[in-house]
C-alpha cells in the first residue's frame, strides 16, 4: 500500500461535467477526473461536485486520471429541483458564482431586467433578425 501521508494536497476547479467525468483545471493544466466512489457514493447527504467547485484531488501517478476526494466549502451554489435524485431531490448546477442572469421570453419581464440585457440583440433579437432566421423541421419519409 502506498503511503500518501507525505503527499501534498492537490486542488482543482471543475470547469465542465460530463455524466460521471469531470474536466478539471489544475496547476498543471486541464485534466480529467472522476469521483472517488468510497467518498461520494457511501454518503447519502453529500452533494456531487458541479461546475465552479474547487475540489481536492489525488492520483496514483502522473498519467492516471484524478480522483475527486472532497469538495471545498462553497461561497454560493445554485440548485435545481431533480425528482430523479435518489439523494436530496435537488442537484447543484453551478457553484462559487457571483451573478446569475436569466433571459425570459416573457415581454413583461424585460422591464425588470438590467437595461444592457433587455436591450441586447444577442439576448433579444429584433423582429428583422428573427424574420431572417431559419427553422428546421424533421423530414418525413416521403421527403427523404
Amino acid at each position: 500500500m502506498k503511503n500518501q501521508m507525505n503527499k501534498a494536497k492537490e486542488f482543482a476547479t471543475v470547469i465542465a461535467q460530463f455524466k460521471q467525468r469531470y474536466e478539471l483545471k489544475t496547476e498543471q493544466g486541464i485534466a480529467w477526473g472522476q469521483l472517488k466512489s468510497a467518498v461520494f457514493y457511501n454518503e447519502a447527504d453529500i452533494d456531487f461536485p458541479t461546475v465552479g467547485d474547487m475540489v481536492e484531488v489525488q492520483r496514483e501517478d502522473e498519467v492516471s486520471e484524478y480522483q475527486i476526494v472532497a469538495i471545498c466549502p462553497r461561497k454560493s451554489v445554485f440548485y435545481r429541483y431533480n425528482s430523479a435524485s435518489l439523494r436530496s431531490g435537488r442537484q447543484a448546477v453551478a457553484a462559487n458564482m457571483d451573478y446569475i442572469c436569466y433571459a425570459s421570453p416573457i415581454s413583461a419581464a424585460r422591464e425588470h431586467m438590467e437595461a444592457y440585457l433587455a436591450e441586447s440583440e444577442i439576448v433579444y433579437p429584433s423582429e428583422d433578425v428573427l424574420a431572417r432566421g431559419q427553422g428546421f423541421l424533421p423530414l418525413t419519409t416521403e421527403q427523404t
